[in-house]
């Protein structure tokens, strides 16, 4: 590259790591607290964008947390943490991982599939995928985006869990009430 001129502009070559930005990310270690603290930050503002109906700004900023490495290497760790301790990588190669994550183009990692008969069922099996890192952090570092986002009403329990929801319809019958309608 020519040094000479002020404006001269590193152009990243194709298939070839490019450094992360300025910060020092990409060379040391990185702070998994200050990327944490920087993840929930720009969820924040993703969801004041969002809920003062600035929707251009909110998915500018979606985009950029979708790109930032603090946001993919949060993911990639709560992956690691998800996994069995036999199926983890080296610790050391987490910041590559998150480093090789891109949410537009998703991952090329082999999912194991394994089949397990149902014990009440004879000759009925129910599949089980096991995904690996790069599949589970994807999942992480989207999840929390859909999140801030969501317009849910307050009687849908999609991402509060299933608990909530029992929990929920356990009140409700104590109140009185002994029918329930589902709508799609």
């Amino acid at each position: 590259m020519n040094t000479s001129s002020p404006n001269t502009v590193a152009l990243p070559t194709p298939g070839v790591a490019t450094p992360e930005p300025a910060g020092g990310v990409a060379f040391g270690k990185p702070n998994t607290k200050n990327a944490r603290s920087r993840v929930e930050k720009m969820l924040g503002q993703i969801a004041a964008a969002h809920k003062a109906a600035s929707y251009k700004k909110a998915k500018h900023l979606s985009i950029m947390y979708l790109r930032s490495f603090d946001a993919r290497y949060v993911a990639v760790l709560e992956a690691y943490k998800a996994l069995k301790q036999r199926h983890r990588p080296a610790w050391k190669s987490l910041p590559a991982i998150a480093r090789g994550l891109d949410a537009w183009k998703g991952t090329q990692e082999l999912v194991i599939l394994r089949l397990k008969e149902k014990d009440k069922s004879p000759g009925v099996y129910r599949d089980i995928k096991e995904f690996g890192i790069q599949n589970r952090a994807l999942q992480y570092l989207v999840l929390p985006l859909l999140k801030v986002q969501a317009n849910l009403h307050p009687n849908q329990y999609g991402m509060i869990g299933t608990h909530a929801a029992v929990k929920r319809v356990a009140e409700l019958m104590t109140q009185g009430y002994v029918w329930a309608m589902e709508t799609t």
